[in-house]
């Protein structure tokens, strides 16, 4: 069987702007196991995620999400805190974030080989995140066997995993708890 690593993130890379940068991970051995969520998710062809989605609906989506098999992995800086002369932000924050995320994935994930997910970004090439991708599953047997970069509003995981790096996001940044839903199923939670 093919497990699946889909990942997204939120907050912007540099010094200014966001509060916070986060990456999170959704590892799950069949897609169908998020079947439920993807059903709850309008299809209008439109992008659907945590910053234009009414708190009512994220609550009902997120308890949804606590009945299915998945797990979690995250990373988020909190910029505010985390400034040093040392910080990195930019394309060097995403790659670094990426391989930790990854890492993390296949460390949870329930079987050798996997397909892999990014949200299609600017912040790297599809050659680097494979060698990535590739690299980190060396070092832990697995076998990836598609890596690729989608579109969000074409991909209803990806658009689930956004729900969840926005409320990583939201947590850090303005204390709203909508992540303690799914709180069992974080596996790894990284926060700097």
């Amino acid at each position: 069987m093919t497990g699946q690593i889909v990942i997204d993130e939120g907050g912007d890379l540099g010094k200014n702007g966001s509060m916070s940068f986060c990456m999170a991970a959704v590892v799950l051995f069949r897609a169908r196991h998020l079947l439920k969520i993807s059903k709850m998710i309008p299809n209008d062809g439109k992008e659907h995620k945590w910053s234009n989605t009414d708190p009512e609906e994220r609550t009902k989506l997120f308890k949804a999400m606590a009945g299915c098999q998945f797990q979690v992995v995250y990373s988020q800086l909190d910029k505010a805190r985390s400034v040093t002369k040392n910080t990195v932000y930019g394309n060097a924050l995403y790659e670094i974030f990426i391989r930790q995320v990854l890492a993390d994935a296949m460390s949870v994930l329930p079987c050798k080989d996997v397909d892999i997910t990014v949200d299609r970004c600017r912040f790297i090439a599809l050659e680097r995140l494979r060698e990535i991708a590739n690299e980190e599953a060396a070092k832990v047997g697995i076998n990836v066997k598609k890596c690729e970069k989608v579109t969000s509003h074409q991909n209803r995981c990806v658009q689930i995993v956004d729900y969840v790096v926005g409320a990583v996001r939201a947590d850090v940044e303005n204390g709203d708890k909508t992540i303690d839903i799914i709180r069992e199923k974080v596996s790894v939670a990284r926060r700097y």
